[in-house]
């Protein structure tokens, strides 16, 4: 009879992966959010979003909604990936969108000029009104012009390499993969599987074939340091040291399935 799955080891494994891809997401929308500001000045609202900067002067203002006075369809389009990255959408009837939000609902702010309209999420949006509607009552006549500072982003960079995310992805393929291979092939290991080579070669330490998910999952974490390494290493424009990083993670995968694929043939 088959040997049913292991499925806590199989769950646990799952999650490992899960976060492998979910970390990096995580650790990019912290880097934005610790980056991210709505400042009103007495002469313009500066917009602050990781490395972006949006000028916009409180004379070219012509109106700010909020609540349900931001239509539908913008509202809705705050959602999603959004929060984690900037976004600029058509919309019928109102023209171009630029979202720079970090949450939904009730926070939402659409400030309108006749270029384009900002959608923000100031955690205070009576402050941030009243904030504006005292910035234009008291403001100074000095006028300032808009602005727009957009610098290439980490994720645009990465996007541009032909190398980086190739990279990237294939450890991750790797990784999935071997994965899911354990998880399949586990419930047809019967009996024990060596976990270990003696100093002659022969199989040791043999145990339960479940065990075999341990690898997947301590490479799931070597790989994650790795990656964020590299990430760290890119931002700071040393894309030899991110591309050997990334190409270390995926020799570390591919010594994994070596090292899996023994211990089955061994046992």
């Amino acid at each position: 009879m088959r040997p049913p799955l292991d499925w806590s080891a199989a769950l646990a494994l799952l999650g490992l992966c899960a976060t492998a891809i979910l970390l990096p997401l995580l650790v990019a929308r912290i880097r934005l959010l610790l980056g991210a500001t709505y400042e009103i000045e007495p002469r313009a609202i500066s917009i602050r979003w990781g490395r972006r900067l949006e000028i916009v002067p409180l004379s070219s203002v012509e109106v700010i909604h909020s609540g349900r006075g931001i239509p539908a369809a913008v509202r809705l389009a705050a959602g999603g990936w959004t929060r984690f990255t900037y976004r600029q959408k058509e919309f019928e009837g109102l023209g171009r969108v630029e979202c720079f939000v970090s949450q939904t609902g009730a926070n939402l702010i659409l400030v309108s000029t006749p270029i384009s309209n900002f959608l923000l999420s100031p955690a205070d949006p009576l402050g941030f009104a009243e904030a504006f509607r005292q910035g234009t009552e008291h403001g100074t006549a000095e006028r300032v012009s808009p602005q727009s500072i957009r610098p290439v982003t980490l994720a645009d960079r990465l996007l541009q390499d032909r190398l980086a995310m190739p990279l990237i992805a294939l450890g991750l393929v790797a990784l999935l993969g071997l994965a899911m291979f354990l998880i399949w092939i586990q419930p047809a290991l019967a009996g024990a599987v060596p976990f270990a080579f003696d100093p002659s070669g022969r199989p040791a330490s043999p145990g339960s074939p479940a065990r075999l998910l341990l690898l997947p999952g301590a490479g799931a974490l070597t790989w994650i340091l790795d990656v964020l390494l590299g990430l760290l290493a890119f931002d700071r424009s040393d894309r030899a040291a991110a591309l050997t990083l990334w190409l270390v993670g995926i020799f570390l995968v591919l010594g994994l399935w070596v090292g899996v694929l023994s211990l089955i043939a061994a046992r």
